[in-house]
């Protein structure tokens, strides 16, 4: 008769002093102890005695068909099973975020050992996060609600302190919330966003509409893509809760692009509606970094005229090296100036009447766009947030997932932040993908953990 026995393993989101006293969180894993040697099944094996190792005792046993002895770390279940392992030892870790130092005591293996596997899963899982998305699709089940056919993503970021220096999360979301890409960088200048945004041009084949806060660095990011899009922004400065829409369109063969802004409430779009919005057209320009500038070298001119001062060796005084001393004024959201348009919506999306009302409006000026132009952009705006306000951004239930699982406390370095970034990501947002990406890896669990953790789990419970 074949025996087996039952490892009992402790997983879920509850407290230690909870799990220890309740004592009902076992996951049961049945071990079949088949020989390592002879590898025969239907026999009987028993204990044989314990020695002792640095790591602890182990229990020894017998097989009875070959007379052969061996310990569990030998057991070819373990081989078969390392993966499952590798699973709930990264839901404890990576998503639970239950203590690494808690587990080993728990377990009663060696701290230091179980650290570096861990380690060793993050790492792998923050390098791969893309291929547990592309499995993710693959094994995921096809959707059967109606999609919109606009491209959108939502923008966000999030401060934090690692080791006394700043650091940002800057992440962009596809339209039903899954990350697109998420990191931390040590600043969010419109170079550092601009880059976000064309890895999320490029993932999703194209940007139409881009939802995110009233930063600056988000519009001059936009404009720099030069791509005709529209974008989202709820303004968290000033009187009410106001939100501005920017439509860029490029001009053919110019490096100029047309920008129409329309400022309105957050609740305009909704459904039976009253209000009233400011619209402005103006021909704008991107950063100049946005694209490459070659630079013509200069003529050297024959008569080289002399310069009258001599060159200067010594260093610079205190009062030469603070620099201007006129204090940087800060930026404060105003109201935008433009023309007003009176604005009605009605139960069924996309029926809007629009109106300039007289009196606040030029519509012989070169700033006053049509209101086809006008109507497009809002009814492109409504389809992409059906029955939301303005302010609906997916990016913010993100950041706030974010910081109720993830505390750094100012303890990890901007390497090791974005390493368990991408792991927590990718098991969060991508867990079928996440898993079928740690089984097909072969995991070499350390002999040290082995010898420690599972002698010690078998020897808890009684071999029949």
């Amino acid at each position: 008769m074949s025996q087996t026995t039952t490892v009992q393993i402790q997983v879920g989101s509850q407290p230690l002093k909870e799990r220890l006293e309740n004592n009902e969180t076992f996951l049961s894993l049945p071990i079949p102890l088949t020989c390592p040697l002879c590898q025969e099944k239907d026999i009987e094996i028993g204990t044989w005695g314990s020695y002792p190792t640095t790591t602890g005792e182990v229990r020894r046993f017998r097989c009875k068909n070959c007379f052969g002895t061996f310990n569990p770390a030998k057991i070819p279940f373990w081989k078969e099973n390392v993966q499952e392992i590798i699973w709930k030892l990264t839901q404890l870790v990576i998503k639970d975020r239950f203590s690494v130092n808690a587990l080993a005591e728990m377990w009663g293996v060696p701290e230091t050992t179980l650290r570096t596997l861990v380690t060793a899963i993050k790492e792998f899982l923050a390098t791969n996060m893309e291929r547990a998305k592309q499995l993710q699709e693959r094994l995921g089940v096809p959707s059967t609600t109606e999609t919109s056919s606009l491209r959108i993503i939502f923008y966000d970021e999030g401060f934090l302190k690692l080791l006394g220096a700043n650091g940002f999360i800057i992440f962009t979301l596809a339209a039903d919330g899954t990350p697109i890409n998420v990191a931390i960088e040590p600043k969010r200048d419109a170079q550092t966003i601009h880059g976000y945004f064309v890895q999320a041009m490029t993932q999703l084949g194209g940007i139409d509409v881009i939802v995110g806060d009233g930063a600056v660095a988000i519009l001059a990011a936009a404009k720099a893509l030069r791509q005709p899009l529209i974008l989202v922004q709820h303004i968290h400065q000033g009187k009410g809760k106001r939100a501005r829409i920017t439509t860029l369109e490029p001009i053919p063969n110019r490096k100029a692009l047309w920008d129409i802004t329309i400022e309105l409430h957050t609740g305009t779009l909704l459904s039976n509606v009253e209000s009233k919005i400011i619209t402005r057209k103006k021909k704008v320009y991107p950063a100049k970094w946005s694209t490459p500038v070659t630079k013509t070298k200069l003529r050297i001119k024959g008569n080289k005229v002399k310069k009258s001062f001599s060159k200067r060796t010594s260093i610079l005084t205190p009062t030469e090296g603070a620099g201007p001393t006129n204090k940087v004024r800060k930026r404060r959201t105003s109201f935008l100036k433009g023309h007003a348009i009176a604005l009605r919506t009605v139960s069924n999306p996309y029926e809007l009447e629009i109106n300039y009302i007289p009196g606040e409006s030029n519509l012989n000026s070169s700033e006053c766009p049509s209101l086809i132009d006008v109507y497009l952009i809002l009814a492109r705006v409504q389809q992409a947030l059906p029955d939301q306000f303005i302010n609906s951004n997916r990016a913010e239930v993100f950041n706030a997932l974010h910081d109720r699982y993830n505390v750094y406390w100012g303890r990890k370095s901007l390497v090791h932040a974005n390493r368990d970034l991408q792991a927590w990501t990718a098991v969060t947002f991508f867990p079928e993908g996440s898993r079928a990406l740690l089984n097909q890896h072969q995991w070499r669990i350390p002999y040290r953990l082995l010898f420690q953790l599972w002698p010690l789990m078998i020897s808890r419970v009684k071999i029949s």
